[in-house]
């Protein structure tokens, strides 16, 4: 008779250790979707920042060369050197510049801050 309490006493207990390893594996996938949802939403906010810096850089770039050719072509078809230049237009790129940054900044961290 022992033997057979014993026996039953086993599956249950193999019973109960199947099924907490069952719900162990359930617990376990669920937490890894959770897991793999967050580093996909936290990928495509890092490429969107990384593309905005990217822009950023490339349109500052682009302005300064265009602005630097403009001048020496100036220069070059005055004969002189002109330091003065056109000082509203260039307060005024310079103001764009600042505030495409701090809307850039802006909405990155917007982005960045949303769950």
């Amino acid at each position: 008779m022992e033997n057979g309490v014993d026996t039953q006493n086993f599956h249950q207990r193999k019973e109960a250790l199947e099924m907490k390893s069952k719900n162990l594996k359930v617990e376990l996938d669920q937490q890894l979707g959770v897991f793999k949802g967050e580093a996909a939403d936290f990928a495509k906010k890092a490429l969107i920042a990384g593309g905005s810096l990217y822009i950023t850089y490339k349109v500052g770039k682009g302005l300064y060369k265009r602005r630097k050719r403009k001048k020496l072509e100036k220069s070059l078809s005055q004969g002189v050197s002109s330091t003065s230049g056109n000082s509203v237009k260039k307060l005024l790129q310079r103001q764009a510049g600042i505030l495409l940054m701090a809307y850039l900044k802006k909405r990155l961290s917007s982005a960045f801050t949303k769950k």
